[in-house]
């Protein structure tokens, strides 16, 4: 239902991941510690790919894109 796709494979050499194909975005969890993030974030800044934080909706159980 959350139409997401996890990838987990194998590392080249030099220790980066080897991805078949490039995300159009990555969705960061509400509970991602502050140093996954930022690693996360790095990555994703020099690929050119789209990072969002994930909130809690107020009164809800549903998640939306943190501003």
């Amino acid at each position: 239902y959350e139409k997401e796709w996890r990838y987990i494979g194998e590392t080249a050499a030099n220790n980066e991941y080897i991805m078949p194909v490039k995300p159009k975005c990555v969705y960061l969890g509400t509970m991602i510690t502050e140093e996954n993030e930022n690693s996360i974030k790095e990555i994703t800044n020099k690929l050119g790919v789209d990072c969002k934080k994930m909130q809690i909706k107020p009164y809800s159980f549903e998640l939306e894109e943190k501003d």
